[in-house]
């Protein structure tokens, strides 16, 4: 846990000095650590889903890291945005939106 914290405050420290690559390797290096809490392994799933949409243009990497983001227990709050995340980059995919659920 102590290495994920660590290189969890790097990459925060990057990204707020815009050095958006190395935030996204430190995130990607957490990701790979055995035994990461989850609650710093959602938070680099989010941020490099936040990366790849909006500083490499690559959405279908974006959706997955979406998409194993929603795969930790989360707060509601977070799980509503990552749906919001994954909604508009199915948008900019042009897949189409789920059928809603029955009311009943």
């Amino acid at each position: 846990p102590t290495m994920a914290e660590a290189l969890r405050a790097y990459s925060v420290l990057c990204r707020r000095e815009r050095r958006y690559t190395e935030a996204a390797d430190a995130w990607r290096r957490i990701l790979a650590l055995r035994g990461c809490p989850a609650h710093i392994a959602q938070e680099a799933t989010e941020a490099l889903a936040v990366h790849h949409e909006h500083r490499l243009r690559d959405l279908s990497a974006a959706r997955q890291f979406a998409m194993q983001a929603l795969q930790f227990s989360a707060s509601t709050t977070r799980v509503q945005a990552v749906q919001h995340r994954l909604a508009r980059i199915d948008r900019k995919l042009g897949i189409p939106p789920p059928p809603p659920a029955p009311l009943f």
